[in-house]
């Protein structure tokens, strides 16, 4: 079957002021869409749409030229609002095409995302498998996990059990993708050819603010590390440079991590990597950071979210500050960036919690820290709480996001003044310190990222709007 996978557009102004330091990386989601197209006997196609790349010039040729029978299209829940438009155009060139939805905002919406986009399914939860079904010609009654149109009826399908065994999903696969596009500077990261990589999937805890459990579910499940290595081969096999690791617990089995470390070190493959997605404090040890430095890390992130004990328990971290300070204390001896991100205007926040979280971030003494102001994206306990309480204040999906600073909520003791100062106060009080310039020198020179260092701080404090934070 003819098929065409589309990355949906994210709204430019979102990006436009934090676009150098944004990661330029082909879709994961797109690549592994593409292998189970490769394993399940065809030929994928990807348009990726988003801005970094902008290659929706390409639709109309991939729609007209060579039309095909069904077109797989994936949206951030901030993306969105460019679905409808991207459905009318492919109904518009392509009319035999069937249009299927998916993602994790398609995941926790689906009948309200079939409604708004004019799509004609959506595919609920992890989308290989449903995807393949689809290419095989699988009668859509008949496909656990979706979601379609029968004439002027909706019908849900029961749902799709989730993978158990990750080592069998297939690989990856990128030789859809126009890989010149992607080639390119970074800023705030080392290598100018990047890759996200996945080896696990679900999450045990539930964070209030966290969506990640409704496509994932809370069972974690693992690639095992010699499918992880081989994945990580095949990426630097056709010129990756640098990987991302999306998990939302990495860490989680901590020996398994330290094994990927351990087959890393023995067999380098001249790759270097960060832990992008907030990593827990509590899962780590000395012994695996200075494994993750050997084995090419660079960076880790830390979800730390509030400096305020109160605040962190109601969110559902289960996390103590005490020991954020004693993992990022050990990340720093072993000679990794740290990066901790914090969330502002949480439901618990107050004007103390907010002063509480800024001070504890320059405490904490991370080489970089992340601000955003709360994002109550849906799937979250948040966006229903909140939903069901009459406090989301748009319907406008593009400002769900955690890369803007306008504010989509109505707080129940902050206003939105209070939440954008301390927001400002965050950033100004963090990075505009002689320690911190003083601390950023010193490691700078040590570790040889002193240019990039400064190219960043220039392109971030110098040339761009005040009310963006970095990162």
């Amino acid at each position: 079957m003819r098929s065409l996978l589309i990355q949906s557009a994210m709204p430019f102004d979102i990006y436009r002021r934090t676009l150098a330091a944004a990661p330029v990386a082909p879709s994961l989601a797109m690549a592994a869409l593409a292998g189970a197209t490769v394993e399940a006997g065809h030929s994928p196609r990807i348009v990726d749409c988003s801005p970094f790349v902008a290659d929706e010039s390409a639709l109309p040729d991939q729609l007209i030229n060579d039309p095909p029978e069904i077109v797989g299209l994936t949206a951030y829940t901030a993306a969105f609002p460019s679905v409808p438009k991207i459905v009318a155009r492919v109904a518009a060139l392509s009319p035999n095409a069937k249009i299927v939805l998916g993602g994790v905002h398609a995941t926790v919406l689906p009948r309200a995302s079939l409604i708004e986009s004019g799509a004609h399914a959506v595919v609920i939860g992890e989308g290989e498998r449903t995807w393949q079904d689809l290419l095989r010609g699988v009668a859509w009654r008949d496909i656990p996990g979706l979601l379609w149109r029968d004439g002027l009826k909706i019908v849900t399908n029961p749902p799709r059990e989730r993978i158990a065994d990750l080592d069998q999903l297939p690989f990856p696969d990128y030789s859809a993708f126009n890989l010149k596009r992607y080639d390119r500077p970074q800023l705030f990261w080392k290598k100018r050819r990047i890759a996200n990589c996945e080896t696990s999937r679900g999450c045990p805890f539930h964070c209030t603010f966290c969506s990640s459990n409704a496509v994932f579910g809370r069972r974690w499940r693992a690639k095992s590390p010699g499918r992880v290595i081989e994945e990580l081969r095949r990426l630097a096999a056709i010129g990756f440079e640098e990987v991302h690791f999306q998990d939302d617990g990495f860490t989680t089995d901590l020996e398994r991590a330290k094994e990927i470390c351990r087959l890393l070190v023995n067999q380098p493959l001249k790759l270097v990597w960060e832990l992008k997605n907030g990593i827990r404090a509590e899962r780590t040890d000395r012994e695996f950071f200075r494994l993750a430095r050997r084995a090419g890390c660079y960076r880790i992130q830390f979800g730390i979210e509030t400096g305020d004990p109160l605040v962190l328990e109601a969110i559902g971290k289960h996390e103590l500050l005490s020991q954020f300070k004693t993992a990022v204390r050990l990340c720093r001896q072993a000679g990794i960036e740290s990066l901790a991100l914090f969330i502002l205007g949480l439901p618990e926040d107050t004007k103390a919690s907010l002063k509480k979280t800024a001070r504890f971030a320059r405490r904490l003494r991370p080489d970089f820290a992340r601000a955003s102001i709360l994002s109550p994206f849906p799937g979250t306990a948040i966006y229903q709480q909140w939903k069901n309480e009459g406090r989301l204040t748009t319907t406008d999906w593009s400002q769900f996001n955690f890369h803007q600073y306008s504010i989509a909520f109505r707080h129940p003791r902050l206003d939105a003044v209070t939440i954008q100062n301390a927001y400002r106060r965050f950033y100004r009080g963090f990075y505009w310190r002689v320690g911190y310039f003083a601390q950023r020198l010193y490691r700078g020179l040590r570790r040889g990222s002193l240019g990039r260092d400064l190219r960043y701080f220039l392109a971030k404090f110098v040339f761009s709007s005040p009310e963006n934070g970095p990162v």
